[in-house]
């Protein structure tokens, strides 16, 4: 019974972590864009709030926001997104209690988190000439660990054969539920091994 539930396990898994299943993300264009019209609407709504416009239209205006804001999707960016998501929710339950002092306050926070999510954004896509730079100096050739690895890859195969021994050593899974556990991780952040 055991195995049939691992067998089981490692089915449904294997089926989550297949290409049928995968939800492609958004290219950074998308999220740029996403981030770019939340912040929009969040401005034009405290610009409305500031003329005075009625609170029926300024929690119309806040749910569009909050509406844009969940095209904002990347994982290191979901943590703010959601806080500032909850700020925009204390901004509208101020509006429909007519405490426009209080939610001023907070869309002022909401458009402080908007333009620190739309910084982060872009410190995080820098381009990838900047990224790829060598972190080893002892060679111009040998400017990576795939580079060394293609020099010599007697290296990569003790590498591999030492790191296969301490992951077997130190880890409760046997072989093929840690190869498992690897290949789901994979799919999730669509790696192909």
């Amino acid at each position: 019974m055991n195995t049939f539930k691992k067998v089981l396990a490692s089915f449904i898994i294997a089926a989550m972590s297949s290409t049928s299943f995968a939800v492609a993300n958004p290219s950074y264009e998308e999220v740029k864009a996403a981030i770019d019209n939340t912040l929009a609407k969040v401005e034009e709504t405290k610009a409305a709030l500031d003329n005075g416009t009625d609170n029926e239209k300024l929690i119309d205006l806040v749910t569009d926001a909050r509406q844009l804001q969940k095209d904002i999707a990347n994982n290191v960016l979901d943590v703010k997104r959601n806080q500032a998501s909850n700020v925009l929710k204390q901004v509208r339950a101020a509006l429909q209690k007519n405490e426009l002092q209080t939610a001023k306050e907070s869309l002022t926070d909401a458009l402080n988190r908007y333009k620190e999510i739309k910084q982060l954004y872009a410190l995080i896509t820098k381009p990838k000439q900047e990224k790829n730079m060598s972190y080893l100096s002892s060679s111009p050739d040998l400017n990576s660990l795939v580079s060394i690895l293609t020099k010599y890859p007697r290296w990569g195969v003790l590498l591999f054969k030492l790191l296969e021994d301490i992951g077997r050593s130190f880890s409760p899974f046997n072989k093929g539920d840690s190869e498992l556990i690897i290949n789901y991780v994979s799919a999730l952040i669509h790696c192909n091994l």
